[in-house]
């Protein structure tokens, strides 16, 4: 499916820290769910399609797909609990680190590229911020 190996290579021949790219893009892909409308305009159907993804053929293991669902219940729980449209919504970053972690990990480029290659435009808006 992804290609880890040949997404490192591609970010280290263009100069890119791969170590820090991940870093940044997670930061990235999470802020844009969790801080802006995105969140109210969403939740908590999309967060629940990225857990499922996580789980499915429970792929990283079962203990980190035990973590996920407690991670899940307690999202869920401070969700159903708030008050306004972004409520919990400091419970849905560690669930979307995990899923973007784990995409990774596979090769993929964040929670939403689904190729293994980052882009061009990718590459130069890390490297504006960075």
């Amino acid at each position: 499916m992804y290609d880890p190996e040949k997404r490192d290579a591609l970010l280290k021949a263009k100069g890119v820290d791969v170590e820090a790219f991940r870093l940044w893009l997670r930061e990235h892909d999470v802020s844009n769910e969790c801080d802006t409308d995105e969140y109210r305009e969403t939740q908590p159907s999309k967060g629940l399609l990225f857990v499922a993804d996580y789980l499915a053929d429970w792929g990283p293991g079962v203990n980190l797909c035990r973590n996920m669902i407690y991670l899940t219940l307690d999202w869920l729980g401070a969700y159903l609990a708030g008050d306004g449209p972004y409520a919990a919504c400091e419970k849905l970053e560690p669930i979307l680190q995990a899923c973007f972690d784990y995409r990774w990990h596979l090769g993929a480029v964040g929670l939403y590229h689904d190729h293994s290659e980052p882009d061009d435009e990718l590459i130069a808006f890390y490297k504006e911020e960075v």
